[in-house]
């Protein structure tokens, strides 16, 4: 009795071990966005590059078009897992590998410089986080290493 006892144990620690290996994330992979009154765009977490805050939307850019998303900026970075997007301003998101360059200007904030020449300024609130995470190397590696297609949670 004693042995099987202990083999029902193991059995069952395996099983949680199993289950808790499936878990789905908290966080969101995709974002599922009306375009129309005829349907939905489905947007990868990885296939965006920054985000942006527009009164009580937020702008998701990918590199082909931007999505509007009726959310805070605030709601959409908790959305998503940290090292997918960072915070470098009150009203800005980036992908750290989507990033070709940082500038220290002068005079004034840092500024992200990303692949497709877009700019964006780093708010002195989020400078050392992002300096942090920059030389930690927290990107999901180069942009042409990102998966574009992961599946997911709905929006």
């Amino acid at each position: 009795p004693a042995r099987r006892l202990a083999e029902l144990r193991e059995v069952l620690a395996a099983l949680r071990a199993d289950l808790e290996s499936k878990r789905p994330s908290p966080f969101e992979r995709e974002f599922w966005i009306r375009e129309n009154s005829s349907g939905f765009a489905r947007v990868p977490v990885d296939a965006i590059d920054w985000v942006t805050s527009e009164d009580d939307y937020v702008r998701l850019h990918t590199r082909g078009r931007s999505y509007l998303l009726r959310s805070s900026i605030r709601k959409c970075e908790e959305r998503v897992d940290p090292p997918h997007l960072l915070r470098v301003h009150r009203k800005a998101l980036v992908r750290i590998s989507a990033i070709r360059e940082v500038r220290n200007q002068p005079m004034g904030p840092q500024e992200v410089v990303l692949y497709n020449d877009e700019r964006l300024r780093v708010g002195r609130v989020y400078a050392k986080r992002f300096k942090d995470a920059v030389m930690r190397g927290d990107g999901r590696g180069t942009e042409r290493e990102q998966s574009a297609a992961p599946s997911g949670r709905a929006a």
